[in-house]
């Protein structure tokens, strides 16, 4: 691996390792700059920033390593001090498990009492904002599950749905709570999308509604061999649905593409249209 970030005051730092293991995260990086004490004020911040509440569940700040100075050259440009620099951030208990999380750096210089986070002027990374960048993105996992045998669907060799919790009526306008519960057969590097339909027995009209599986605090991407979680989806009914008997169905399909999973029962039978019959949903007006 190996990423620029840029900043004022001709800084540049050169990532080259960023790496999970199950008691930390650690980074390992490159700063540059012509300027000897501008090292002197310099510091570096690390945080595990949750993706969905911007919350930071743990945190490092270290001023600049000035101790394992590098002989490097940058090219077109005078002797530059270059310095090794290495962060980590443990693993506590205290990390909520099963929910996607940033790694953000922030770059500081201590003016006084006060310190002054460094905007940046280019990056190979993501920006969370002008002085913020995404190093990449980890999920402290929960410990491995084994895998049910009754299932209502498996999903290719993805995912499993082993349970659903779903009313027997709702209001058209109001919220429909539907909880699922998800195991994962392995680990994910694509983004996957659950959809739940409504079709009216009576007409045959259909309303449907789209989220990942486990929700925006653990998209697809992230998920790993042995997980088993659920999730509570809170889905507004459109005001103009027409009331009557509804089935409800589910299942997959790849964000890119949108290619549905193939469904299977537990048996092994294949669901007509990759779609899992949940049940009967009786809609109701106010």
């Amino acid at each position: 691996m190996s990423a620029s970030i840029n900043y004022a005051d001709e800084l540049a730092i050169k990532i080259f390792q960023v790496d999970q293991r199950p008691s930390q995260v650690s980074v390992q990086f490159y700063a540059a700059n012509r300027n000897w004490e501008h090292f002197t004020r310099l510091g570096y911040s690390m945080h595990l920033v949750d993706q969905v509440s911007g919350e930071s569940y743990a945190g490092i700040n270290r001023g600049a390593h000035r101790f394992q100075q590098m002989p490097y050259h940058l090219p077109g440009k005078h002797f530059t001090y270059v310095y090794k620099q290495e962060m980590e951030i443990a693993l506590l208990p205290s990390i909520p498990q099963n929910r996607a999380l940033w790694i953000v750096l922030t770059v500081w210089m201590q003016e006084g009492d006060d310190f002054i986070k460094q905007r940046v002027l280019s990056s190979d990374f993501r920006a969370l904002s002008d002085t913020q960048v995404v190093l990449g993105e980890l999920v402290v996992a929960a410990d491995a599950m084994p895998p049910s045998t009754d299932v209502l669907a498996r999903f290719a060799d993805a995912l499993s749905l082993e349970a659903v919790s779903l009313p027997s009526q709702a209001y058209a306008g109001e919220d429909l709570t539907v909880e699922f519960m998800w195991y994962s057969n392995k680990s994910e590097n694509e983004e996957l999308v659950q959809f739940l339909h409504l079709v009216d027995r009576a007409s045959g009209q259909q309303w449907g509604y789209d989220q990942q599986p486990l929700g925006q605090r653990l998209p697809s991407r992230l998920l790993y061999n042995g997980l088993r979680d659920s999730e509570i989806w809170r889905i507004p009914l459109p005001a103009e649905l027409a009331p009557g008997r509804y089935a409800v169905y589910s299942g997959l399909y790849r964000q890119q593409g949108l290619e549905r999973l193939p469904a299977r029962e537990s048996n092994g039978a294949m669901y007509t249209d990759a779609r899992v019959p949940l049940g009967d949903l009786l809609i109701l007006n106010r």
